[in-house]
């Protein structure tokens, strides 16, 4: 047992840097995939679209970071999603906030799968 370390695999092992690193590529993926999703009218495609936006931007963050994984990873993913979504309700030409209808309850459903999405990507 003296011998033996037992260190983390280096896919789990994330250094403070590596946030700092994750954090930007989360805001610069999320804010791109923002005003794509703005763009693309409001339909049923939404939900798929959310979970493209998840997946990539849980992609680059990892990416961003030599493919490491994590819960602090998924985490900062699921925070890009939602803030992509909320780009979209900011944005002039954007979605209008439709609030608590069958249309939030529609824009909740997908901002969920967008985070399941990534945080199975990161984890």
């Amino acid at each position: 047992r003296d011998c033996a370390r037992s260190d983390k695999l280096p896919t789990f092992s994330v250094q403070p840097v590596h946030y700092v690193k994750a954090i930007g590529a989360m805001l610069g993926t999320a804010i791109a995939c923002g005003f794509i999703w703005a763009i693309i009218p409001f339909t049923a495609f939404n939900i798929m679209l959310a979970a493209i936006i998840g997946y990539a931007i849980a992609d680059l963050v990892s990416r961003s970071v030599n493919r490491k994984r994590g819960p602090v990873l998924a985490i900062i993913a699921s925070c890009g999603v939602v803030v992509s979504y909320a780009i979209t309700v900011i944005l002039p030409f954007g979605h209008f906030f439709p609030g608590f209808g069958p249309g939030f309850l529609y824009d909740f459903l997908a901002i969920i799968v967008g985070i399941i999405v990534a945080v199975n990507r990161l984890k």
